[in-house]
């Protein structure tokens, strides 16, 4: 011990558990989304009959509001921020149909492939391949080799929209 530095102390004399004080995260966190610092926070409610409804829903369709933005509308004056979006095109409902059906698709292949790939997992080693081995090997790539497929058809339905944009 030259110059007053001494020896750590061994490992076995530290406690089990060393209690740490709770710190909560920073608000601003790198990558963390922002909330807006206005919120609606409350939701009122209304009743109405089936026949005030499809008039009220009629009423806020034709001023291009929601329901609830025509009714802040009305009662307040003001229908409130982003009220006011444009609505769906044709071209664009199609694209979102198309969408939707490919990654149904893909999220079938995916399970198949799961599936085969836990089966293969779970499977005992053979010396030999049998027929069961044989179609498992057939089947993965079969679902593998569709998947390129429908990353193309899912990007020619995304290009067919941005053109028409």
């Amino acid at each position: 011990m030259a110059g007053g530095i001494t020896d750590p102390a061994p490992a076995r004399s530290a406690p089990s558990v060393i209690h740490l004080p709770y710190l909560p995260p920073p608000d601003d966190l790198p990558g963390k989304k922002k909330r807006p610092k206005r919120q609606r926070g409350h939701v009122d409610h209304f009743r109405t009959d089936d026949t005030e409804h499809a008039e009220l829903a009629a009423r806020a369709r034709e001023a291009g509001l929601s329901v609830d933005a025509y009714c802040r509308l009305k009662t307040l004056g003001d229908p409130g921020l982003r009220s006011k979006r444009a609505q769906p095109t044709a071209a664009s409902r199609q694209r979102a149909e198309q969408i939707t059906a490919i990654n149904r698709v893909g999220n079938l292949i995916n399970q198949g492939i799961h599936a085969l790939n836990e089966t293969a997992m779970r499977a005992p080693e053979a010396g030999s391949r049998d027929r069961l081995a044989d179609e498992i090997a057939a089947m993965r790539e079969l679902l593998q080799s569709a998947i390129p497929a429908l990353n193309a058809a899912l990007a020619a339905a995304v290009w067919d929209d941005v053109r028409e944009s």
